[in-house]
């Protein structure tokens, strides 16, 4: 085991002077937190301070299984071996047949205690759907391998850390452990921290993906790529975990199963949308006879105090900024929620990075959605612009009275409002926003089977308000994203009927749509991947749904498509070409339209030809609208939802793909 100071500080150094040239890490905040901290030598004393003197002691001696045991057994004498806090560990897994055997995983959790117990209920369980599961709980290896953990480093955050802050250290910690315990492939190491110098790096490790890319959603290429490199292990078993991986994932999990009838499913009317309520409240046994509401087909909205008593918001802001201000809560500049109070919808967010619209800051997704300063009110739980780094490290203490203020003053702001429908991004929006009452009133509403946990807040014998569990915004179109846009896109349709505010509810899966498609012909003519084969069994899951609701039902459809163009992916992007466009966003393009522009990059009898095939197998569907000078032209026999069909602009979601 090497050094610990000089490992980690030479990695600091590397990140914070970008001298790491690898695209999947150079949009992470690793040089932003390192300068917030005070630079890179306080970064790696706080980073080493960290670290479990039992596990510095290991330093410049051989790792062994007695040596690694005796941490073991010194950290399981403590009242509470596993805290509840941020920490690192490693999974050593040993073989009673041979007393040398052992094989490393360096993981981290933002609670251990809680880490910990999950990776133990896993092994009992025989699962093997990671590589360090699957070599414990190998049929041959049953009775003879233990999975052994030892605690090898704890961080307390302050109770308003950002996310990013957290993910930064214990990122460069972990990936410091894989160079200790040499437990990713050799070749990833070398390019962080350079040739061994005991002479070559191990190949026996159980790592897979650098850790400094946690943060961000790998495509599956990449991590494919990563995997593949377990094929130059030493050890067989490491060897073949690449072919058995790729055979469990050939069966299709259960949440792309649930993807696939959200959106296969017609649309829920605004009349369905409400009667799906009236059959989440109908299921609560206090609300059984649903006296109080004697048709599905109307919402018993209960008269709002805020038709009296409207909330001077300027001064209510004002006595909210003075108390962040003057030091009493975190660091970050105030943020007076955007909109109004006689809106009839609410969103409350956690940290989630904004887009800036002139003067207005809003995750730029909600603004494409058709969420506008008229019609919703928006805010952050604790009131204070998202910022990457709250101050430096050690400003924020766990204090109870932050929390009760935010949610004294998110109560008053609700309270004064019109607001019927509210969307609750994060644990710390439904701590602020929801009363103990609130959480007596909990009901799981479906939509098309995609499941949302409501509460409700009930006066004078009707509904008050409706609080609504929301997956966060998103921010960036990742390929594995296609579940939560779909549940998004199903969660906006419902708030749209109830509210009666019109909303773009397809816009996430309209953008995520376009990203795939140019991501995938982009890759493909850059050689990053081989061509698609003309299947639809091959097609990514959101692609070949939109497919479907086109028109393309069979293996057919799509290998007609590849031999129009010449290969499937650009079959996908001339098909995008030629379907009519949505009205551009309300907000600034992300993304200045380019100044050169190619023509004939697709020949006109390559679009003709995509053309006459869309037209040819829509036959039993509807012909795609069509468009006069960037227009849809609405046809008066239309069965397909225009909203299925038309897509977003591309240079508006470019900065996403």
């Amino acid at each position: 085991m090497p050094e610990m100071g000089p490992v980690i500080i030479s990695l600091v150094q590397k990140l914070h002077r970008g001298e790491i040239k690898d695209p999947l890490i150079e949009h992470l905040a690793y040089q932003s937190v390192i300068e917030a901290v005070g630079g890179e030598k306080d970064f790696a004393q706080i980073a080493l301070n960290a670290i479990d003197p039992r596990v510095l002691a290991l330093q410049g001696k051989v790792l062994t299984v007695e040596r690694l045991d005796g941490i073991r057994a010194s950290q399981m004498q403590e009242p509470v071996p596993w805290p509840h806090s941020n920490g690192g560990y490693c999974d050593f897994i040993t073989d009673s047949r041979d007393m040398e055997y052992w094989r490393g995983y360096v993981g981290q959790a933002s609670v251990l205690a809680i880490r910990i117990s999950q990776h133990c209920s896993a092994i009992r369980s025989g699962k093997s759907n990671t590589l360090h599961h699957h070599i414990v709980t190998k049929p041959s290896a049953a009775g003879y391998r233990y999975a052994n953990f030892i605690r090898l480093w704890t961080i307390d955050f302050p109770s308003y850390t950002q996310s990013s802050t957290k993910e930064v250290f214990e990122n460069v910690l972990e990936m410091s452990f894989t160079r200790a315990f040499q437990t990713l492939a050799p070749s990833i190491l070398e390019l962080y921290f350079g040739p061994c110098s005991e002479g070559s790096y191990s190949r026996l490790g159980l790592n897979i993906i650098p850790p400094l890319m946690q943060g961000r959603d790998l495509a599956p290429r990449v991590r494919g790529e990563f995997t593949k490199l377990l094929e130059g292990s030493t050890d067989p078993e490491i060897r073949e975990w690449p072919i058995i991986r790729a055979q469990q994932k050939h069966w299709p999990k259960a949440s792309e199963k649930n993807l696939v009838e959200a959106q296969r499913c017609p649309r829920l009317t605004p009349e369905e949308n409400t009667s799906a309520l009236y059959t989440a409240i109908q299921s609560g046994n206090a609300f059984a006879e649903m006296v109080f509401w004697p048709s599905k087909e109307r919402i018993p909205w209960a008269p709002l105090g805020s038709e009296i008593q409207p909330l001077d918001r300027k001064a209510w802001f004002e006595g909210v900024s003075n108390w962040i201000l003057n030091g009493r809560c975190t660091k970050s500049e105030p943020a007076i929620p955007v909109g109004t109070t006689v809106a009839s919808i609410g969103i409350v967010l956690d940290s989630v990075p904004s887009h800036t619209y002139g003067e207005v800051s809003l995750p730029w997704i909600l603004r494409e959605s058709g969420f506008t300063d008229t019609n919703s009110l928006i805010w952050f739980a604790n009131f204070q612009k998202y910022k990457l780094i709250p101050g430096t490290f050690q400003v924020s203490m766990s204090r109870d009275a932050d929390i009760e203020f935010f949610s004294k003053n998110t109560q008053e702001l609700i309270g004064k409002s019109s607001l019927r429908v509210i969307l609750l991004c994060g644990k710390a929006a439904e701590k602020v926003a929801l009363t103990e009452q609130d959480l007596k009133q909990n009901f799981t509403l479906d939509l098309q089977g995609v499941r949302h946990e409501i509460w409700l807040r009930l006066g004078h014998h009707a509904i008050e308000r409706i609080f609504v569990r929301s997956p966060a915004p998103l921010v960036k179109l990742w390929s594995n994203k296609g579940s939560t846009a779909v549940n998004i896109g199903v969660l906006f349709r419902f708030v749209s009927a109830i509210s009666n505010t019109r909303l773009s509810a397809t816009f996430y899966e309209s953008a995520l749509t376009v990203a795939l498609v140019i991501r995938g012909w982009d890759d493909e003519r850059s050689e990053k991947i081989e061509p698609l084969e003309p299947e639809l069994e091959k097609v990514n899951l959101n692609l070949r749904i939109w497919l479907e609701r086109l028109g393309f039902n069979e293996d057919d459809d799509v290998r007609r498509l590849a031999e129009c163009t010449g290969s499937l992916r650009l079959g996908l992007l001339v098909l995008l070409k030629i379907l009519p466009r949505a009205p551009p966003g309300v907000g600034p393009r992300k993304v200045p339209q380019s100044k050169t522009r190619r023509r004939g990059v697709i020949s006109p009898e390559t679009m003709q030809k995509v053309r006459l095939l869309l037209k040819d197998v829509q036959k039993e569907l509807t012909p795609v609208p069509k468009t006069e000078g960037g227009n849809v032209v609405k046809s008066s026999d239309t069965l397909v939802s225009p909203e299925d069909t038309t897509l977003v602009d591309e240079d508006l979601i470019m900065e996403a793909v």
